[in-house]
């Protein structure tokens, strides 16, 4: 018992590092990303115990999250959740002025799942999830140097989303330490963007993908029948393909490929109920 609560506290404070470590990096780096064409949805970690569980979920991450997940019999998971994100943002990036961004952002996953509690291990809940979604990208940037319109940089993109993800958690007692990794396909039908009004557009000329690799870590902390959640990760591009963009209307043709990393994160507080009244 002894060695058990000295490998957990061992794993909960690398993790700890670890997630102050991600933060550190994440709010240097998510000013610097180039475009936000991309939204990296927080991974979907239940932490289902029992059958007949319903888990719902409010969080923020620069958007407001929502999300509701039900535990079946023979461990069957089904879930679906939603992003908008209606915000503006100040920001600073290397080699550029400071600008405010502008969004109307909103997306939405849904699946199914299963998991496997298993009482004498670490990591003794394990998950499994694969689903589909979307995602609509409307924004733009207005920079502080700017005396007009014209130079504001407008995005608008749309992609569909289908992925697989496996979960490993650790809980023990109200605490649980859950190490998550998702792959993504994510399918884009119309990407443009443009600067100041519309007349000159860059927009794709056919459907292009790319398939990204989302590991994250979740800490949460349950007291009676509620739960705060803190998650941080990164996406990490594994294979994007060359696009063809056409400026109009000159149509000069431009190859893009489109391979940027992002860092993400979520606090959400959940609330769970227990249908079949068992002890987590």
């Amino acid at each position: 018992m002894y060695r058990k609560n000295s490998l957990f506290m061992c794993c909960l404070k690398s993790c700890s590092l670890i997630a102050f470590t991600l933060l550190y990096f994440a709010v240097g780096q998510v000013f610097a990303q180039p475009k936000d064409y991309y939204k990296p949805n927080p991974l979907i970690i239940s932490s289902h115990r029992q059958p007949k569980e319903l888990l719902l979920s409010v969080g923020y991450d620069k958007g407001l999250d929502l999300g509701a997940s039900l535990s079946l019999p023979f461990n069957f998971i089904v879930f679906a959740k939603g992003n908008l994100n209606t915000f503006s943002y100040s920001r600073n990036e290397s080699l550029e002025p400071r600008y405010t961004i502008y969004k109307n952002d909103y997306s939405w996953l849904s699946g199914i799942g299963y998991f496997v509690n298993r009482s004498y291990r670490f990591f003794n809940v394990i998950e499994m999830y694969s689903g589909v979604g979307n995602t609509s990208i409307d924004n733009f940037r207005h920079y502080s140097t700017s005396t007009s319109d014209d130079n504001d940089r407008f995005t608008k993109a749309n992609y569909h989303t289908a992925f697989a993800q496996v979960n490993a958690i650790a809980a023990k007692n109200n605490v649980e330490v859950g190490l998550g990794a998702r792959v993504s396909y994510n399918l884009y039908k119309d990407f443009e963007y443009y600067i100041g009004t519309p007349a000159i557009t860059n927009k794709n000329t056919s459907d292009f993908s790319f398939v990204k690799f989302e590991p994250a870590l979740s800490l949460s902390y349950l007291l009676l029948n509620f739960k705060g959640n803190i998650q941080l990760g990164v996406s990490v591009p594994l294979i994007s393909d060359d696009t063809e963009i056409v400026e109009l209307p000159g149509e000069s043709f431009s190859v893009e490929s489109y391979e940027d990393f992002y860092f993400f994160w979520r606090l959400s507080l959940q609330y769970i109920k227990q249908y079949d009244k068992r002890r987590r």
